[in-house]
């Protein structure tokens, strides 16, 4: 029995990424971005969230940017 339901949206990949991007970076609300992008910010929070759950493509990069930022925090201001 076929059913006239209509099918869901689907976004690539790039598109989720570069919304997540422009959330973490940009200083704007999730609920701007997500306006002017035409998706409701609920479906924009849940990419952000799974974003952060995955790990990492470049850890080591990770690892040289936490090194760095620990070192330049251990300096004295004077």
């Amino acid at each position: 029995m076929a059913t006239n339901k209509p099918r869901r949206k689907t976004y690539s990949d790039e598109f989720k990424e570069f919304l997540v991007q422009e959330a973490i970076s940009s200083g704007r609300s999730i609920a701007s971005i997500a306006r002017d992008n035409g998706i409701n910010q609920n479906l924009l929070h849940n990419w952000k969230r799974e974003q952060k759950a995955k790990p990492t493509k470049y850890p080591h990069l990770l690892t040289m940017t936490l090194t760095a930022i620990h070192q330049h925090s251990s300096l004295s201001v004077l």
